[in-house]
């Protein structure tokens, strides 16, 4: 799941700078003394910091495009239609697969060294034994976090099921704190929830389920599995766990419901814990496991790089060792250090070498916990039109607008349509 924090503003002015950009970009494909990077815009003003300083010592100017990640292939795709100079991609890595379907990414065997990254910071991105980008910057994780001063005050327990965290909405009926604060605005996030569910019905083989379903169709996303875990996703909204208006929230909102001590728990990716971190530096804030529902099922996050880089697959020759050297320098300790001292709360490392700049429980109990067994996001290998049909189907789930069976037919149904438009997975 992307998982990346944009601003407003920031991304209207990456999109002003994007149309002159592709302008000029057009006009200078034939230097091999240019770089054009096309960015998910990290949200990270080291990036374009580190970009400068490889500009200056390779002698070459880099020009950065910025679209916000959410619709980073929308805006993306005129420009791979226009045959603008495109030579690095700073992506989501969910995008990965796709792009790489596409012939967009370009194979980096044998040009980039892995040996110092953490799996999460390649190993999603390797196909049928080729490496197509490498995570930078650090990993994001799923996590559930919870704010102790409430739990002492309205006598709560941490939930270790999901019968649990319903009783724990009950005790705070009435006493206007929410039991969870969810950006179910936010329908790109939904998936994440899915994912946890999932693990827990295939008795923590969700990856492989889900290679299944991809490579075989068997179990289809219509079967027990797929949709006893959207059951319980109707369970918590059945059971009032979620904040009032949560359909309508969007994820800064769900996380000051949090930070203004309005919300007992929160579920999202570290990025957002990170930002809980920041807005309320003297809370008492804890992680804890996604509460079970499978006797015998032990919880893990879910999680990868938050930004990847690659080589453009459609690159002018004339630059490609240039993009290439781009792209093993910013999957280096020094970048990963320096990105890394962006002034987040929360820094989880791609690189096994680096330690985080500053040390916090939390930060630590995501490290020790969390990042060693946490799968790789499972929306990075479905086709988009499955994570399109779970984001529009699980907020009726939830509400109970839809039934669990009918969002599980969806499912089925907008992967037939992706396998009959050419969709392969590999």
């Amino acid at each position: 799941m992307a998982k990346s924090r944009f601003h407003a503003v920031v991304a209207l002015v990456a999109s002003v700078a994007a149309l002159i950009g592709v302008a000029a970009c057009s006009s200078s494909d034939g230097d091999a003394k240019h770089l054009v990077v096309y960015s998910t815009d990290p949200g990270n003003p080291n990036y374009q910091k580190v970009l400068d300083e490889f500009g200056k010592e390779n002698g070459v100017s880099i020009s950065v495009v910025s679209y916000p990640s959410s619709s980073f292939i929308q805006q993306f795709t005129p420009a791979v239609n226009s045959k603008s100079q495109i030579d690095v991609l700073l992506a989501n890595g969910q995008d990965i697969r796709y792009l790489q379907s596409r012939g967009l990414v370009g194979s980096l065997r044998g040009d980039v060294d892995t040996s110092d990254l953490i799996p999460a910071a390649y190993e999603p991105f390797t196909i049928n034994e080729n490496l197509y980008a490498v995570g930078v910057g650090g990993v994001n994780v799923t996590a559930f976090v919870y704010n102790q001063a409430i739990f002492d005050k309205y006598g709560l327990t941490v939930p270790k099921t999901i019968d649990d965290l319903i009783a724990d909405a009950k005790k705070l009926q009435g006493t206007g704190v929410a039991p969870v604060s969810v950006p179910g605005g936010q329908t790109y996030l939904w998936p994440m929830w899915m994912m946890q569910m999932l693990q827990q019905t295939t008795k923590n083989t969700s990856t492989e389920t889900t290679f299944n379903t991809l490579q075989t169709g068997s179990p289809a996303f219509d079967s027990t599995e797929y949709t006893q875990a959207l059951a319980q996703m109707a369970r918590l909204g059945a059971g009032d766990v979620f904040a009032n208006g949560w359909q309508g929230l969007q994820e800064p909102a769900a996380v000051s419901l949090f930070t203004q001590g309005k919300a007992a728990m929160f579920f999202g990716g570290s990025w957002d814990i990170s930002t809980i971190v920041q807005q309320a530096p003297s809370m008492d804030v804890k992680a804890f496991p996604f509460p079970n529902f499978v006797p015998g099922v032990t919880s893990t996050g879910f999680g990868g790089a938050g930004v990847v880089a690659a080589r453009y697959g459609k690159i002018n020759p004339i630059r490609k060792t240039l993009a290439d050297k781009l792209v093993t320098y910013m999957a280096s300790a020094a970048v990963d250090r320096q990105l890394l001292s962006g002034g987040e709360a929360i820094c989880l490392p791609t690189v096994k070498s680096v330690k985080p700049p500053a040390s916090t429980t939390l930060q630590t109990q995501l490290m020790n916990d969390v990042v060693p067994t946490a799968s790789t996001y499972l929306d990075w290998y479905w086709p988009k039109q499955v994570t399109a049909a779970y984001q529009n189907n699980m907020v009726g789930v939830v509400s109970g607008s839809r039934t669990p069976q009918q969002a599980s037919q969806d499912v089925q149904n907008a992967f037939t349509q992706a396998k009959s438009g050419g969709w392969k997975f590999n």
